[in-house]
């Protein structure tokens, strides 16, 4: 997701913006855009599984609500950087990656069964 948000900022930003008209006026590319965009929230949602199968994932979690909100916080952290970056990167002494990296280990501890450290 960052990958896409770095390298095609325009089109994340459509995607970011576009509101899905009616069931009834979807478009062939609409159609396309949501099943990838389905196909994306299964791979999210596979890995929520695994990781409550594995121990590190509370098993409360209701994998396909997480699989909005995990996504929804990756964006607006994203978006956050796209927009707001080149002043709050230098106010906070932080590289990009250090901010992500930073970021990226809150959303995770939203769904961890033992907070990373």
């Amino acid at each position: 997701m960052r990958a896409y948000y770095e390298h095609c900022p325009i089109s994340a930003r459509a995607v970011r913006e576009f509101r899905p008209p009616s069931l009834g006026a979807v478009t062939p590319t609409m159609e396309a855009i949501f099943s990838l965009g389905t196909d994306i929230n299964d791979a999210l949602a596979r890995w929520i599984e695994q990781g409550i199968a594995e121990g590190v994932v509370r098993e409360t979690a209701d994998v396909m609500m997480a699989v909005y909100v995990f996504s929804a916080q990756l964006h607006a952290l994203f978006d956050l950087v796209e927009t707001k970056g080149s002043f709050l990167l230098p106010t906070l002494g932080k590289t990009k990656e250090q901010f992500f990296a930073y970021g990226q280990k809150m959303i995770f501890n939203s769904l961890a069964k033992e907070p990373l450290l």
